[in-house]
Parts: structure tokens; sequence; C-alpha cells
């Protein structure tokens, strides 16, 4: 039997009868109204737990039209029922989901802001004359334990009651202000009430007062269902939602405005106890006895700790408490102010947002313009009088990027003596000879990074060290107060890469090359030596041309090395010292030490190297302090075909000795197969074509130094047999690609989601397979651990995983160990991630290479050298040609800063892009690029990146994470690379935009917060 049955059957009305829409007539009745109410029909089901509110059939003369819905239904209910007007405000659920974001300290603020803000006279945009007063209340139904009301009244008629039960607000229009009875006001009250079990909060006006409560939906339901069957009536309506609702009734006219609040909650007593607090006011704690006060703000400077750190003040802007740079975690510590500093601040211009998100230092900065602008010479100098302990204690740390909130106000000061920025800037003018008759001690202005001895020696001397803007306004410099020596030991040197490689175009670079003194002696044994060496590598030698000189000629001839890519970016280098092991180094160094002694023996006249892009020409140089020779080499861009290649040009005397050690026959070959042919062209206007396997062609090629089978298996040339870029490809579908990361291609606006790689098992069977091939496999993983154990340690301790990056940054933000935590953020290359490199290298067919070397000696080491030599092999194999890497490092016990700075890049990564990076991190030394991607798994930083300015290290990290869709410099690797960047751009841009406007949240504001931890990483790790 369903509930309308049970209904039917109670009331004596069989299934075939019409429900009455009235009681039985019993002749007693009162007068029928004059309309009767017009409802829906039930929706009941079948269990009868539909809660179903009722319109009783004795219903008021009243009509409901169309659709009967909450904002009818509660007020008729009321009024009917209860006897009591009230008007629906919002639902229970009006910013349920963000309710923790808004602890009672902000309730409270949100209170205050009202009476601030309608403040009038002379008391205008502060709490002056608003009365706070409490009284216990005694134990009851509603307290069992006593509670607490509070009344806040204020000296001005309260005269519209629109604001308290809508979604208007009374915000004035004159000046800068953000309390207005508004959408805070109702915030709070429901927050109050449905969170805190406030039990009553009313608001008196002029002739009214509004007394707010909780309808609950189930209690409403309830009670007119009863009421229906009282009277055998039917459910018609139900009432869907929970409502703040406002009950306004009269009240009496006392030119004055109320809030009262009873409450029994711990917390909300103790943060309203404090609202004196947290508006501007003579009674403020924060601002009694202040240093100075005009009618743009107030300062007062706050005494050092015991431990002599600047303690936490507070800011208010227009009257009303705000958080600087952060907000607290708790309501006991929500308020957050400048370090050693209370700032009050009237008259700003600034955008209203209803959540007062935190001010930025940037922002504090901005907001004392008007302040700063209307004080006079003397009291900007009296400021910094009062505030000398702080930046006269010999202190110059001023916080770095984190800037402490007494600086920048001691800065601000500073800046607007230099430029005059101060009333009558202009005709009472500032002079920097004025400083030493105001601050007559020893201070210096640190102008220079100061070593620790030089730092000491100073203070030894009795000087006290300062920030360095001071320098600005006339204070000694401390560079001026170190000899010429000391400070030119403050400079360091700075080079790069770009320098070499400019100049090495230009006008030519001094390279370092293998010596051959005590190796040859004589022509003969020279191309001996020459053919020794040479004699390894897939060489061929050729006749290309010959010339007249003068009364005889000369003849050239070249070295083809099909098989060897030398990376252009090996050419700009000095190779002062050459990596053991490193074919490529070991070769051009050899080169380069053949041409320097053959141009110093007059044995070559001309010598030449193609390496594909750039043709280099060499020549000599003299030192004149030890008249030794040197080499100086010339790089210009040429493409030639082939691989690397050498040529020299011999006179007729040399060229019988040449062609004796090279050739095994009589008949010297040129490129066009005809004996004895002339070359016509220069040597410098050459273009060397492939030479072709046909004996007939081919006068001498090199002899593999090693048995044929173990060179089959171990001592392949990864570059050889990767050359080609249809091999590149076919390698890189064997490895597989990272997955599309979101959006379409070419198109802006992507929903960037996460760049993919591919997964692969990591099992730990798998290290003692690829053991066989990568001895030294074993003992990378073991160093490598100690590192993920350290960051899964960090990571364990967060206890975050369910946390996007940006949540868990500012969580660490709070804690003691904020870099510790970004440290664990890292990711740095793991073992299991080594495993799936090599063991993807293996599946993919590509040779191993051993280099030789006594493993016997300090075995660990030369195993990690051997992992870093295979690490670059497989990047270089997979990498465009403009990103090879030489002399590849992988860094396998990374320092703090490092770690920390990686951690910042993926927090970063995310926070900009909206997407999650999967690659491992890690730190490499090398030349010839600034970051790299390896089989798009993991992602290297070079160690002098992470060194530099965050944008290079951010610009770097992204070009590497769009290889995570295309390694090559190709269509799909350009349009991630746009959209990663496009997605960086926007979200800058709108935090930026929101900062400004003072809407930004603090998850926003933390991409800003980002940028400048960077700085402050290695001061504090």
């Amino acid at each position: 039997m369903g509930l309308l049955d049970r209904f039917r059957k109670r009331a004596g009305i069989s299934a075939a009868t019409e429900m009455p829409s009235e009681p039985p007539k019993t002749g007693k009745e009162s007068p029928k109204p004059a309309e009767e109410l017009s409802a829906l029909s039930p929706d009941s089901s079948a269990d009868g737990k539909s809660a179903s509110a009722v319109i009783e059939a004795e219903a008021p003369a009243e009509t409901f039209k169309g659709v009967v819905f909450d904002e009818k239904l509660i007020p008729f209910y009321f009024r009917v029922h209860e006897g009591r007007e009230v008007q629906p405000v919002v639902t229970d659920k009006f910013l349920n989901k963000s309710k923790a974001q808004y602890n009672t300290a902000w309730l409270a603020r949100e209170i205050v802001q009202n009476f601030v803000d309608h403040n009038r006279g002379p008391n205008k945009g502060t709490l002056n004359g608003v009365s706070v007063t409490s009284e216990q209340l005694p134990a009851s139904e509603i307290f069992p334990h006593g509670g607490r009301r509070f009344v806040i009244s204020g000296e001005w008629p309260f005269e519209d009651t629109t604001g308290l039960t809508s979604m208007h607000s009374e915000k004035s229009s004159e000046g800068e202000s953000a309390g207005g009875n508004g959408i805070g006001l109702k915030q709070t009250v429901l927050r109050y009430i449905r969170d805190f079990g406030v039990q009553r909060f009313e608001v008196a006006g002029e002739g009214w007062q509004v007394d707010y409560s909780l309808a609950r939906k189930d209690q409403i339901n309830a009670r007119l269902l009863s009421e229906a069957l009282k009277h055998n009536a039917m459910p018609t309506a139900q009432v869907k939602h929970d409502w703040l609702v406002a009950e306004i009734k009269p009240g009496e006219k006392t030119g004055k405005t109320f809030y009262s609040i009873d409450t029994d909650n711990a917390e909300v007593i103790a943060s309203l106890e404090k609202m004196s607090e947290l508006g501007e006011s003579r009674d403020n704690p924060w601002l009694q006895n202040p240093n100075f006060s005009n009618d743009n703000g107030t300062i007062k400077w706050l005494p050092l700790s015991e431990k002599g750190k600047e303690p936490e003040g507070r800011l208010f802007i227009n009257g009303q408490v705000m958080n600087f740079k952060q907000a607290g975690k708790t309501a006991e510590n929500y308020w957050r102010g400048p370090e050693g500093v209370s700032i009050a601040l009237h008259n700003v211009k600034y955008e209203m947002s209803i959540d007062r998100p935190p001010v930025p230092t940037y922002g504090l900065e901005n907001y004392m313009d008007n302040l700063i602008k209307s004080m006079t010479k003397e009291e900007i100098l009296g400021q910094l009088r009062e505030s000398e302990y702080i930046w006269g204690r010999g202190n110059a740390d001023t916080g770095g990027f984190d800037t402490k909130g007494c600086f920048v106000l001691i800065k601000k000061l500073a800046e607007a003596l230099r430029w005059g920025l101060y009333k009558n800037g202009r005709k009472d003018k500032y002079s920097s000879d004025e400083f030493a008759v105001h601050f007559p001690k020893k201070y210096l202005a640190v102008d220079a990074r100061l070593s620790d001895s030089q730092h000491d020696d100073l203070e030894k001397r009795g000087f006290i060290l300062c920030p360095n803007f001071f320098e600005d306004v006339g204070m000694p410099k401390a560079s001026g107060e170190l000899s010429s020596v000391e400070v030119a030991k403050t400079r360091t040197p700075q080079s790069s890469a770009n320098d070499f490689e400019r100049l090495s175009k230009e006008k030519g670079i001094p390279v370092s090359c293998e010596s051959m003194e005590g190796k040859v002696a004589g022509v003969a044994q020279f191309f001996k030596y020459i053919r020794e060496r040479m004699s390894a590598d897939d060489v061929r030698v050729n006749k290309v041309g010959e010339k007249k000189d003068g009364g005889g000629k000369t003849v050239a001839y070249r070295f083809d090395l099909p098989g060897t890519k030398l990376p252009k970016e090996l050419l700009f280098s000095q190779l002062l010292k050459i990596k053991k092991g490193d074919k490529n180094q070991e070769l051009l160094s050899f080169v380069r030490g053949a041409v320097l002694y053959g141009l110093k023996e007059r044995i070559f006249k001309n010598a030449n190297t193609a390496q594909g892009e750039y043709v280099t020409t060499f020549s000599l140089t003299s030192d004149a302090a030890s008249g030794e020779d040197g080499l100086l080499v010339l790089n210009s861009e040429a493409k030639t075909d082939g691989g690397f290649s050498w040529e020299v040009e011999l006179d007729e005397n040399t060229v019988a000795l040449f062609e004796k050690e090279f050739f095994s026959t009589n008949k010297v070959v040129s490129t066009n197969g005809e004996a004895n042919a002339v070359q016509t062209d220069t040597i410098e206007e050459r273009q060397p074509k492939q030479v072709t396997e046909s004996p007939e062609q081919v006068a001498w090629h090199g002899e593999s130094s090693q048995p044929a089978e173990v060179a089959r298996d171990i001592e392949v040339d990864l570059g050889k047999t990767i050359g080609k870029k249809a091999e590149r490809k076919d390698l890189r579908e064997r490895m597989g690609k990272g997955e599309e990361v979101g959006g379409e291609q070419g198109g802006g606006n992507r929903d960037i989601k996460e760049i993919i790689k591919p997964a692969s098992a990591a099992e730990a069977e798998k290290i003692d397979v690829l053991a066989a091939k990568i001895p030294e496999l074993a003992a990378a993983v073991r160093v490598l651990a100690e590192v993920a154990h350290e960051g899964e340690k960090a990571a364990k301790e967060t206890k975050e995983e369910r946390k996007n990056e940006v949540e868990k940054y500012l969580d660490w933000k709070e804690s003691d160990n904020f870099y510790g935590k970004l440290a664990g953020n890292a990711d740095y290359l793991n073992g299991k991630t080594l495993v799936e490199i090599f063991d993807s290298y293996n599946q993919a067919d590509i040779p191993v290479i051993r280099v030789a070397g006594d493993e016997k000696k300090n075995p660990e080491k030369r195993a990690l050298a051997r992992i870093s030599r295979r690490l670059e092999e497989l990047a270089n194999a997979m990498a465009p040609a403009e990103e090879k890497v030489e002399d590849f490092e992988l860094v396998f016990e990374p320092t703090d800063v490092q770690l920390t700075k990686l951690g910042l890049l993926r927090s970063y990564f995310y926070a900009a892009t909206g997407a999650r990076l999967p690659n491992d991190l890690f730190v490499f030394r090398g030349t010839g690029t600034k970051a790299i991607n390896i089989a798009q798994r993991a992602i290297g930083i070079h160690e002098e990146v992470l060194a530099q300015s965050f944008d290079e290290a951010v610009t770097a990290f992204v070009h590497e994470a769009a290889h995570n869709k295309s390694m090559n410099h190709d269509v799909e690797f350009m349009h991630m690379l746009q959209a990663l960047f496009g997605e960086m751009r926007k979200k800058v841009s709108e935090v930026g935009r929101k900062i400004r406007n003072g809407s930004a949240t603090p998850e926003e504001q933390a991409l800003i917060d980002m940028d400048e931890t960077w700085g402050a990483i290695d001061n504090r790790v």
C-alpha cells in the first residue's frame, strides 16, 4: 500500500473518491475564504520517503499562480503557521564548497568592515566611535553551558533594509570602500548560523530589525504534512532546500545601527573579542603611539625580538586589516602583517574583491605612494632615524626577493629622498651630502658581493654594513673602503660558449691540441703516425686536386670519415682537456695537433676540415712570452656532404712520401676516377664528394683494430648505426613517442592536461638481464637510489598525494622545511627510470659501447662515467642535430640547491601551463646544449642554467617538455612549444591583471611567488 492509499484509508476515502479540497462540513465551521489555494498535484514515492511540503486545505485567501517554488512557499508557511514575515535570502548551498576559505577571523573582519565604511564625520574610515560590548548569557536550553552576546553599534542611522534581504549592497560611491552590508554580510551570517552554531544574528536600524535564521526544509515539510493530515488533505508541494531567511520586524528609531550576535562557539567568541584589532582606531594596540601619522596614513615601527628578528605588524588599507604576502592557516594566526612595522594607509585606490587577497610586496610599495608623497623631507628623514635600529644594525639582508615589509617601506623612503618624491620636493631638494649630517655613524652601503673575510674585515674596522639602496642617498659604498685589489676580488670572470662561437667565426680562437713532440721525427714518420692513429676508423684517403705554385706544384689530399658525425659545438671548443674515451674529442685534438705540426714544420702548405655545416681553416700564432707556436682556428659556415673530412695541401717534395705511406699502388686516383687528373678548383672552393667503394677509386682506408666479431658486438659507433634521418625516425618509432598533450594541432586555447611519457615496466629482473650488456647499470641504480630515497622521504612527510603542484607549494610555504620539500618535488632521475631508458635502448637494437680502460681502478666511478657516456650516445641519437651534447656527465649526487630549483621548475610548469610533467629530472654537465630530453623519459638541465636567471631556466625547461611530443624540431614540436608558451603567457597575464585589481587567489599568486623564490634559494638552502 502506497503513501497515497494510506492517507485515503486513514481519512476514510475510497480509491475512487476524489480527495475533498476542504474538511467535511459540521455546521460549526468558520466562513470559507473567498479564494482557495491552487497547488500542484503531489509527487509521492511508493515507499513514503518523499519529503513533501503541504499547503493545507484550510488555506488563507491567497492563490498561487503558475509554478510553486521555495521563494513563494517559505514566506507562505511562516506567515500561516508561525505568524512571522520572512524573506528567503540564499540557500544553504551558497559558498558551501569554498567555506573553508572563510574562517572566523575572516568573518569577524567582514562585520568590522561594514562599520568602518559607514562611519561618518571625523571618524570616517575607522572604528572610532563604534562600540563593541559583550555580556555573558546564562545557561539555557539553547546554551547548556551559557553563551555570549556581542553588540556592535555605530552612531549613524540605518534606514534601507534592501541589502539585508537580497544581493544588494550599500557600498558608498565616495572613496574606496569594501563594506556595504552586501554579499559579505549574507555570507558571514550564513557561515555563522550554518557552520558555527550561532543561534541569533540580528541587525537593527531605523524603525526596524532583521532577525536571521536557517529554515530547514525537513522541519517545514514535516509540519505541513502534519497539518494536512488533520484535514484529510494531500501534500501538494514541497520545499526543496534549506534557506537562510530574514524576519523583518518593527523596531525603534534610535538614529543608530546595531548588530547583535548570540553564540557559545569558542572560536567565534575568540575572533569577536579581537574585533577592535581588525579595524583602524585609536584603541587598536597595533597602531597606538605611532611614529608618524597624517591624513594619508600611519607608521608604527616595532621593536626587534630578543633574537634580533623583526616581528610581524599589521597592515590596514582604507580602515580594514589586510594580509601581507600570505594569510595564516588558522583563525588564530590568520592575519599576517609586514615584518618590523605596522602600517595604515588611507584613500588607497584598488579594485574591490570579496576575498580581500593578501597584498604582495610590490602592491604594498605602490599603495604607499600617497602617504610618502604627503610627507615632507624632514618627516622622511625623521622616519629613517626612527627605523635606524632596523637598517643600521649591521645586517644588510633585506630578505632578498621575499623582501621584508619594513625594508619595503625603508627603501620607499630612501627612493623618495633621492628623486624628490615628497611634499615640496621640487623646492626643498635633498642633497646626498646631507646623509653624513643626519647619520654620522660609519655606515657602508653593500654595493658589491663581499667575501666572508672582506665582510669581517670591514666590521673589525668599525664599519656598519647596510642595504645597497642607501648608496643612492649618499651613504658611502663598501667598495670604497676596499683596496683596488680587494675590489678586483669581488669581480668574477664571465664567459659563455656563445663568446667562443662568435670569436671562432669572426677572427679565430687559439686551441689546445695533441702534441706531436717526441712522437714523430721527420716527414716519413709523421705520415706513418697519421696512418697508425687513423687506422681504427673508417677512413678513405683520396687525391682531390693539383695546382701550380710558382715553379712547382701542390697536391691536395682528403681524409674522408663518412661515419663520423662531429658536432658543430665541438668546433667552437678550445679542448683544454680531452675527455678520455670520447672519440670525437680525441679525433679533433689529433687532427689539430697534426695540422699544427705540419704547418710548423712546413710539411703542409694549407689545411682545412669540413664537418657538414662548417669548414675550418687553420693558421699559426706565436706566444710572445714563451716563443712557442700555437694554432688558431677559424670556422666558416658552409654546407658539405658526407661526414667529417680533413684536407691537406702538400708541395711536390713531400707528395712521394705521402703516397708511399697511404697508396697501395703507383696509380694515384682523383675523385673523378681519372689517373693523374688535375683538380682546377682551389681548396677553399671545393665541395667534397662522397667516394664510392670501387677498388679503382679507393686508394686507402683504415682497418679496424678490433677483431670483426668484437667490432660487431661492442665497438660499434652509435652515430654510424643511426646516422641517417630515416634510421633515426625508425629508432624513435621503436622507442615510442609522448602522447598528445591536448587540443588540436596548430590552434590556440589548448586544453593542456598532461604530457605523457611511454610506460615501461622496470622489474628488478630487468637489471640482471641488462647487466649482461651494461655491467655498470647496477652501480648507477644504487647511487641514484640514495637521491630518490631523500625525495621519497620528503614526499611522505607532506601527505599530499591528492593535491596539485600549486596546492602543495602553498602548504610547503607554511612549513618549517619549505626548501626541503621543494627539493623532494624534483623527482630526480632514479634507477627505475634509468632501467626503462636502457631497456628501450636495448629493445631498439642500439649497439652497446664499452669504453676501454682498467675497470679495477675505482670501479664505481668508472661505471658511472660509462653510464654518462651511454646516455650521451642515446640522447644525441634521438635529439635534433642542433641540440647535440658533448662531454655529457650525469650529476649522480646533485646539491640541495640544484634539487630545490628542479622541484621549483616542476611546480612552476604546472602552475603556468596546467600540464603535469611525468619526466624524471636530472642535472648534467657538458657542452653544446642548455637542457636535454632523453628518450622522453627524463629531462636534464645543465648545472650552469640552474645558476642563471629563472627566465632562462624556464625557457630551457619548457623547450625540453615540448620534446615529449616530438624529438625533432618538426611541426608537432613547434605546435606543442607554441601551446605551452601560449598557455604560460595567458596565465601570467591573467594573474598579473588579477593581482593589480586585488582579485588573485593564493594559488594564482603562487605563480609570481615562485619567480621570487628562485632567487632566494641560493641564500636559503
